[in-house]
């Protein structure tokens, strides 16, 4: 229990903790990381949120202030025992955790601790992909802390007012005029719809 951590009131697991669930269940080998560099980090912009003019969160586009970081890609991958299939991660680069707003983001460990990050998050993508069930659907901590907040704000005039509900007068009112309803007769000695009688002798 040492290794869950509430965060913003949602359970969620240390990245560490996965990564040694994989090493130690003995389905897979250890899981490892490969490394490369694609270019630099180059134009790209990071989602945020803004106050407008009227008061509310707007999610904008701002270019990125460092393009000539390395753009340092990683993978995670182990092996499965049973069938010595290779099982790779989805990569993870910097200039995707730019492009999320996870580097950026107000003490965001990102920009000081980048290969660790990377690890964490290519650690949380392979057990997604392979081994969900150790997870048991929680996202991992540093995923949950890279999650931008957005305040929100209270929308309760705007919608309609709920009906009011049938009272028992009003329902009776309503069953007294489907019973009169079928005693109505047309202007007239008969009914429109109904020959008169003939005596016969």
């Amino acid at each position: 229990m040492q290794n869950l951590c509430v965060v913003k009131g949602n359970p969620t697991w240390k990245a560490k903790f996965l990564i040694g669930c994989v090493n130690t269940c003995g389905r897979y080998t250890t899981l490892d990381y490969r490394f490369t560099i694609e270019g630099k980090v180059g134009e790209v912009s990071y989602k945020t949120w803004e106050k407008g003019p009227d008061g509310k969160n707007r999610e904008v586009l701002k270019p990125f202030d460092h393009p000539e970081l390395d753009n340092v890609v990683c993978v995670a991958y182990a092996t499965e025992k049973s069938t010595g299939r290779e099982l790779v991660s989805p990569p993870v680069s910097i200039r995707m955790a730019v492009g999320e707003g996870w580097y950026t983001k107000d003490g965001s460990k990102w920009p000081t601790m980048s290969q660790l990050m990377l690890r964490y998050r290519a650690a949380s993508y392979w057990v997604s992909s392979y081994a969900p069930e150790m997870a048991m659907g929680f996202r991992t901590t540093e995923e949950a802390q890279d999650i931008v907040d957005v305040d929100y704000e209270e929308v309760y005039d705007s919608l309609p007012a709920p009906k009011p509900k049938p009272t028992t007068t009003s329902m009776e009112n309503a069953k007294d005029k489907l019973r009169n309803r079928g005693s109505r007769k047309t202007t007239g000695d008969e009914p429109a719809n109904q020959q008169p009688s003939i005596d016969m002798p």
